[in-house]
């Protein structure tokens, strides 16, 4: 079968309005019980990655009772009320999660998640993203983006 670059455009552009049957902008998405280490799925600027390596070095555990953890589970430092930085857990049944010993809104790296019996990522606009019980380790890393004026690389923001 071949395919001309029209093709291409127009499959891209059905994705793009919505019209494609099987992937729309903002809907649920899943990890595959055989997806495998280094797997990942996005979700807007937030990457949401299968891991076995435990925790990362220079991470310490976050207490479930810490005010920052408290604050409706969310995946990024320094979210506020805004619906495009609302990358959250719909619970923490089950979930241990260690930060990097220093995270705030310039890191690159999010959040290790250990989990037990799956985790749900949700997200207003993005769409949720499920990880299965077949997995235990989640890697949380951001989206880079390359800041001319500071002439640096920063994370991306929604």
């Amino acid at each position: 079968m071949v395919f001309t670059i029209e093709d291409v455009v127009a499959h891209a552009e059905s994705i793009a309005d919505g019209s494609h049957d099987t992937v729309r902008p903002g809907m649920d998405m899943s990890f595959s019980e055989a997806s495998a280490e280094g797997d990942m799925i996005w979700q807007g600027d937030l990457g949401i990655g299968i891991t076995s390596g435990g925790v990362p070095e220079g991470y310490v555990k976050v207490d479930k009772m810490d005010v920052l953890y408290l604050t409706n589970l969310c995946l990024v430092p320094g979210q506020d009320e805004t619906i495009g930085s609302k990358h959250c857990l719909e619970s923490d049944k089950g979930v241990e999660v260690w930060i990097p010993s220093v995270w705030n809104e310039e890191s690159l790296e999010g959040p290790y998640l250990r989990i037990s019996n799956g985790i749900k990522i949700t997200h207003p606009v993005h769409g949720d993203v499920s990880v299965p019980d077949c997995f235990e380790e989640v890697q949380i890393v951001y989206q880079r983006e390359w800041d001319a004026e500071l002439a640096r690389e920063r994370r991306a923001a929604d």
